[in-house]
């Protein structure tokens, strides 16, 4: 039992994630360090709805604002499907969307909104 306590703290810690901007980059990171660093002049900016929060019975949709490199940005295959998903792999970040949040990026990326059609699976 201690074991799994163990583990979903790790899990909890690993989820609990921050944006800032430095050099003319914005870079979200944990405590465990740097998950995903984009240069500002090379991303672009979207309001997507997407699905965040499922279960069997019911889905639920939620806005995110989405930041992608400007090589994937237009992708379909890179881009967000559903909310919570910031990984090191991709170019691109996910912030929860808050008039704060949406205030604080528009002083360094111009924001669009785009329509994002996802599934709960």
């Amino acid at each position: 039992m201690i074991f799994f306590g163990v583990i979903m703290m790790i899990g909890a810690i690993h989820n609990m994630q921050y944006y800032y901007f430095e050099d003319n980059s914005i870079i979200v990171r944990s405590l465990f360090g740097i998950i995903v660093k984009l240069e500002l002049n090379k991303v672009k900016a979207y309001i997507e709805t997407l699905p965040t929060y499922s279960s069997w019975v019911v889905c639920l949709d939620e806005t995110w604002i989405c930041i992608y490199d400007v090589s994937i940005s237009d992708n379909y295959l890179y881009r967000f499907k559903h909310g919570c998903s910031n990984k090191r792999k991709y170019k691109r970040i996910q912030i929860v969307f808050t008039e704060k949040n949406i205030n604080k990026i528009k002083q360094y990326i111009q924001i669009s909104p785009r329509n994002v059609f996802g599934h709960c699976f």
